[in-house]
C-alpha cells in the first residue's frame, strides 16, 4: 500500500506531505487525467473488439483494430511528449473516425456508431481542453450534419431518429463543455494560488526584496553559472549603523520604515544583473554577477555614499543614516556558508573600525 501511495504522489507531482511541488501541478494533473481518459477509450475499443469477434462481425474488425492502434499510438506519444496537443488530438479523433467509417459502411446509424459519437464529446473536451476541444467538435459536428443531409450517402432508414441523435450529441457536448470549463477555472485558480504562495515563500514581507530562501536559490544558480563561464561573482553584506538606537529612540514603526528606505536605495542603485536580498533584521546581502573583488568594493562604496547622502523623512522627522559593508569574492568551489561568513567577517571589521565604511580586504 505504501508503494502504491508513493507512486500516485509521484504521478501527480505531490511531495511527501501531499502538497503540489511546483506551479505546473495542474497542467501535469490534466495531462495524467487525459492519459487515463485515453486509456479508458482504449479499453472500450478492446471490449468492442472482443464482442464483435465473438459475434463473428469480422467486417468491423479492420476499422476497430485501426482505431485501437490510433488510440494506443496517441497514448504512447503523449507519455513521451507531455503537454503536446497533437498526440491527444489523434487519440480523441479516433472514435470519430470509427463512427464516420461505420456510417459510410452501413449507410445508417448502428449501435456502435452511436456509441462512438456519444463518447467523442467528453473525450475530446477532456483531452484537448476548451479551445481545441470546442473547435474540433464543431468541425466534426458540421461534417456529421453534412453527411446526414446528403441523401445519396445514407439509406432511407437512416433518417429515422436523427433529430434525437443530434440532440443527444449536443447534450453530451454541453455537459462535457461545462465540466471542462469548471475544471479549467479551478486549474487557473490553483495555478494562481500556487504562484502566489511561491512568491510569498521567497519574498520578504516588509521590503519586497528576496529573503534568505530566495538568496540561497539564486546563489547556487549563480555559482553554477560562474563555474561554467569561469566568471567571478562578489557578495556584499550591508548593515544599517546604529539601528538599535533608531528603534529605541523613534520606535519600531520608524525602524521598519528606515529598513524599507534603505532597501529601496540599495535596489535602485545596483546594476540590472545585481540582486539585493534582506538577510534578516537590518542586514542585507547583495550578489554581483561577473564582479571581482575590486568591482565589488567600488559598487559597495558607491552604495555607502548614496545612503550617507540620503535623508529619511517622515512627517516632521528627518534622519540621516549610514551603512557598513563587507565585500568578498570567493572561489567557485567555496560553499555558501563559507562565502557568507567571510563577507560577514569583513562587515564586522568595518563596524569595529567606526562604521560607515566598506571593507573588502
Amino acid at each position: 500500500m505504501i508503494h502504491i501511495l508513493t507512486y500516485f504522489k509521484k504521478l501527480f507531482l505531490l511531495d511527501a506531505n501531499g502538497f503540489p511541488t511546483n506551479h505546473v501541478h495542474s497542467s501535469r494533473f490534466h495531462h495524467v487525467s487525459a492519459i487515463i481518459m485515453s486509456m479508458a477509450s482504449l479499453l472500450v475499443l478492446l471490449i468492442a473488439l472482443v464482442v464483435n469477434w465473438y459475434q463473428h462481425n469480422y467486417e468491423i474488425m479492420p476499422p476497430l483494430i485501426f482505431t485501437t492502434l490510433l488510440v494506443l499510438a496517441g497514448i504512447i506519444w503523449q507519455s513521451r511528449q507531455p503537454y503536446r496537443y497533437l498526440p491527444l488530438c489523434v487519440a480523441s479523433a479516433a472514435f470519430l473516425f470509427l463512427g464516420f467509417y461505420l456510417l459510410f459502411y452501413y449507410g445508417e446509424l448502428s449501435q456502435l456508431s452511436i456509441l462512438c459519437f456519444l463518447l467523442s464529446p467528453p473525450i475530446i473536451m477532456f483531452c484537448l481542453g476548451l479551445r481545441w476541444g470546442t473547435a474540433l467538435f464543431i468541425v466534426c459536428y458540421l461534417l456529421l450534419m453534412m453527411f446526414f443531409f446528403a441523401p445519396l450517402c445514407l439509406r432511407a432508414s437512416a433518417a429515422h431518429g436523427t433529430s434525437t441523435f443530434f440532440l443527444a450529441i449536443l447534450g453530451t457536448f454541453f455537459v462535457s463543455w461545462v465540466a471542462e470549463f469548471v475544471r479549467h477555472r479551478m486549474a487557473c485558480a490553483l495555478n494562481s494560488a500556487i504562484a502566489r504562495l511561491e512568491k510569498d515563500a521567497i519574498t520578504d514581507a516588509l521590503t519586497g526584496l528576496g529573503n534568505r530562501r530566495d538568496f540561497t536559490d539564486h546563489f547556487h544558480w549563480l555559482q553554477a553559472q560562474s563555474k561554467r563561464s569561469d566568471q567571478p561573482f562578489a557578495i556584499i553584506m550591508a548593515d544599517i549603523d546604529h539601528f538599535k538606537f533608531i528603534n529605541d529612540e523613534y520606535g519600531h514603526q520608524i525602524g521598519d520604515m528606515m529598513i524599507k528606505h534603505i532597501a529601496t536605495l540599495l535596489h535602485d542603485n545596483l546594476r540590472d544583473a545585481d540582486r539585493v536580498f534582506r538577510w534578516g533584521g537590518e542586514e542585507f546581502i547583495i550578489l554581483l554577477p561577473g564582479a571581482n573583488l575590486v568591482d565589488g568594493a567600488l559598487i559597495a562604496e558607491r552604495l555607502r555614499i548614496t545612503v550617507a547622502a540620503s535623508i529619511f523623512s517622515y512627517e516632521n522627522l528627518k534622519i540621516r543614516c549610514t551603512i557598513s559593508l563587507g565585500v568578498y569574492c570567493g572561489l567557485a568551489n567555496e560553499s555558501l556558508d563559507e562565502q557568507v561568513k567571510k563577507a560577514d567577517d569583513r562587515l564586522y571589521r568595518a563596524k569595529n573600525r567606526g562604521r560607515n565604511q566598506t571593507t573588502a580586504y
